[in-house]
């Protein structure tokens, strides 16, 4: 596969000799217009790069006439095409990695911000080198991506407040240097050239301006206007030093927005006064990111303090809701007892002696009160628990997204869950056996009382539902 890329590298060569000859790539295609084919062994070049790509399923070729139109590659002489004016398409198949022709379309696809695949094969002798979003490779090279995933970065434009709208790159990972190539080649320099652009304007609070003329502003005690100077030479060591300070802000996607501002302060303490934007920062950016993660290392000192106390906060509040539960379960018990003295106090008035000489109709009203009694206590109790145990939960709920998200799923249950279902577990046994005992009673009672129970219910029925 390497030999067919540098096969289209030499026609494309062959192609642009003629003066007048123009090219421009997409993702979609590669061609080169005005050109003109001088001999007819640049044809059978043609014709046989075309078959491979069709073998390959990368793509074909097109040739058309300024004149003629379309020419049928299988059947095209070298006499239809003498001295005319001729356009070279070459189409791209959608496969699992992004092709392009020449570094120019691979550059400038970048910089338009087009989506590329995992794999990025180019037509050139180069070394791969590889991004935090991409492994670009000559033809033929892997078609998955060997580096791990570094997962979704911050994007840079949700804490650069640009207002040129195009200085700021809407995500980071094509620019960050991931593993870098064994030699270096003219396609790594125009790579690094535009990653010194793009990761400055990955850094500064404020870009000011138009697309012409831009100044940066750092939030700091020592806030002031820079202006922005275009790179027009590569520059590794400056290259490198972009490359630390973006890493270090956007892969820490949880506090990106702390270090971002943290490295802003020190940035505008340390500017040197006169100094252009992004060149200054060779100067100052070294010692800037040392007291930058210093600073940011005090901040999770105190971030750990306050994370402890949070956890303490939550050991404690937690030990209540178990230690109510479980009070919740003794005052069932608890109550259970008290209402079965009153039952049974209902019972002894029936067998005393004397009981005789109380009247039907008042026996039957207190049976039939205490049955009322031990009911409306059950359901109260049980109720009243129900309620809060289920504001108890939305309130745990309500904690864990807002003051306890640090704390993973895993560990949120076995520290919250985990306790609390046990505790909720021995309630519900509890209150389960006391319920059934309440239903025993209640029902006993109203057996005493000679009050159809059934029939009771069965009339009811009739007049709500006739």
């Amino acid at each position: 596969m390497k030999h067919l890329g540098d096969a289209i590298q030499e026609l494309v060569t062959t192609l642009l000799s003629r003066t007048s000859a123009v090219q421009s790539e997409t993702s979609e295609y590669f061609r080169v217009d005005q050109a003109t084919i001088s001999n007819e062994s640049v044809l059978r070049q043609i014709v046989s790069i075309n078959k491979e790509l069709l073998a390959a399923g990368l793509g074909s070729v097109s040739l058309f006439g300024e004149v003629a139109g379309e020419f049928d590659l299988n059947a095209v002489s070298f006499a239809e095409i003498d001295q005319e004016i001729l356009s070279i398409i070459f189409n791209k198949s959608a496969v699992e990695q992004s092709v392009f022709v020449t570094s120019t379309g691979f550059l400038s696809a970048l910089q338009a911000g087009l989506k590329m695949r995992e794999v990025v094969w180019v037509a050139l002798d180069f070394a791969p080198f590889s991004t935090f979003a991409m492994l670009v490779t000559p033809w033929g090279g892997p078609t998955g991506k060997e580096a791990p995933d570094q997962g979704d970065l911050l994007s840079p434009r949700k804490l650069v407040r640009d207002h040129t709208h195009r200085k700021t790159p809407s995500a980071i990972d094509p620019w960050l240097l991931a593993r870098p190539p064994e030699r270096s080649s003219a396609l790594f320099v125009d790579w690094q050239r535009i990653a010194v652009e793009r990761l400055s304007f990955c850094l500064p609070f404020e870009i000011v301006g138009d697309p012409v003329e831009q100044q940066i502003v750092l939030k700091g005690p020592r806030s002031q206007s820079i202006v922005v100077s275009s790179i027009k030479e590569p520059n590794p060591t400056l290259f490198d030093l972009l490359t630390e300070a973006a890493t270090w802000v956007y892969c820490g996607s949880r506090d990106a927005e702390t270090r971002f501002t943290v490295l802003n302060y020190h940035l505008s303490l340390d500017w040197k006064s006169g100094a252009v934007w992004p060149d200054g920062l060779r100067v100052v950016l070294p010692a800037s990111l040392v007291a930058a993660k210093e600073a940011f290392a005090f901040h999770l000192q105190d971030k750990s303090k306050d994370a402890l106390k949070s956890l303490a906060d939550l050991r404690k509040s937690l030990q209540d809701d178990v230690t109510k539960t479980q009070q919740a379960s003794r005052e069932l018990v608890s109550t259970l007892w008290r209402d079965f003295a009153i039952a049974a106090g209902v019972l002894a008035l029936r067998y005393l002696p004397g009981a005789a000489n109380i009247p039907p109709v008042w026996l039957k009203i207190v049976t039939l009160s205490s049955a009322a009694l031990l009911l409306i206590s059950i359901v109260l109790a049980l109720w009243s628990n129900y309620r809060f145990n289920s504001s108890a939960k939305k309130t745990r709920e309500d904690w864990r997204t807002r003051i306890y998200g640090f704390i993973d799923i895993q560990e949120w249950q076995k520290l919250v869950d985990k306790p609390l279902s046990q505790a909720l577990a021995t309630y519900r046994c509890v209150a389960g056996v006391v319920a059934i005992m309440y239903v025993g009673i209640i029902s006993y009672l109203v057996h005493l009382s000679g009050v159809d129970l059934c029939g009771t219910i069965e009339k009811l029925k009739g007049l709500i539902w006739p």
